[in-house]
């Protein structure tokens, strides 16, 4: 059989700062990310999706709940033991206020953020959706229209 790939596209809004980092992102910054994810694999055999490897609204929703729902509109803090005390402080401040934030489990580089995209994705496209003709999972996240990283 011949390997295929799918791409979708999504943007979210959300700030992140990088603790202990030399440079202007020390700061509380924002970006509006877009996040491209590429599955690749073989056509499904049968079933009312027969000839696709996924339906775009299955990779949709993955992205949805893994991306949007966890990062749009929020900020982004570090893990504990990557946060300054600028960063904890305002993470703690962000708890008391109950505003939107997530935490990611290491520093909020794009990097880190490329390998958790891809990590939950793929976890969930094998374990929720049962897509065993699913080889590959890529994600490029862009943090400026000339800047990304990519797993």
């Amino acid at each position: 059989m011949i390997e295929v790939t799918v791409t979708k596209e999504m943007t979210f809004d959300c700030a992140h700062m990088l603790s202990n980092y030399d440079g202007k992102c020390a700061n509380l910054h924002g970006h509006t990310y877009k996040v491209l994810v590429t599955v690749g694999g073989t056509q499904l055999e049968a079933g009312s999706s027969k000839g696709m490897i996924i339906d775009f609204n299955h990779l949709k929703q993955a992205m949805n709940m893994y991306i949007k729902e966890l990062f749009d509109h929020a900020i982004i803090f570090s893990s504990r033991e990557y946060r300054g005390t600028a960063e904890q402080e305002l993470f703690e401040w962000a708890e008391k206020h109950n505003m939107r934030h997530y935490v990611m489990p290491y520093r909020t580089t794009a990097e880190y953020m490329a390998i958790l995209f891809q990590d939950l994705i793929q976890a969930y496209l094998l374990n929720n959706l049962g897509l065993t003709n699913i080889t590959e999972v890529h994600v490029k996240v862009y943090e400026t229209p000339t800047s990304y990283s990519e797993v």
